[in-house]
């Protein structure tokens, strides 16, 4: 199986595409062997203003704690469905991707139906 190809898109299109998230749960450990910085520059990512501003509605839960566990990355979106990434294994680009083309996907059928996203 190959490599999957990145998807990379501009900052309208990602503040558009965050409206289709409902919930993002963050959990890590701040002091374990684990890799963090991905987890880290996710958290970064997603509470920039902009995109705070453009889905108020969007909750997000930062577990922090002294476990010896991997760090979580888990995204609700607004069709029901969900996503979980182990953050040590991937880089941000990866990960911010993935969420970006489920998004994009959902985004696509609310246009095939005709629906509208709350504004």
């Amino acid at each position: 199986m190959g490599v999957r190809p990145l998807l990379r898109v501009s900052k309208a299109q990602a503040t558009h595409l965050f409206r289709f998230i409902t919930h993002v749960e963050i959990s890590l450990n701040p002091w374990s062997e684990f890799r963090l910085a991905s987890t880290r520059e996710f958290w970064r990512a997603i509470s920039v203003p902009r995109l705070r501003k453009a889905n108020p509605k969007c909750v997000i839960n930062v577990e922090t704690h002294n476990k010896k566990v991997a760090p979580m990355v888990a995204v609700k979106y607004l069709d029901g469905s969900s996503q979980t990434f182990e953050p040590e294994k991937l880089d941000v680009v990866e990960i911010m991707s993935d969420i970006h083309q489920h998004a994009h996907v959902i985004n696509a059928k609310y246009e095939d139906e005709g629906k509208e996203l709350e504004a």
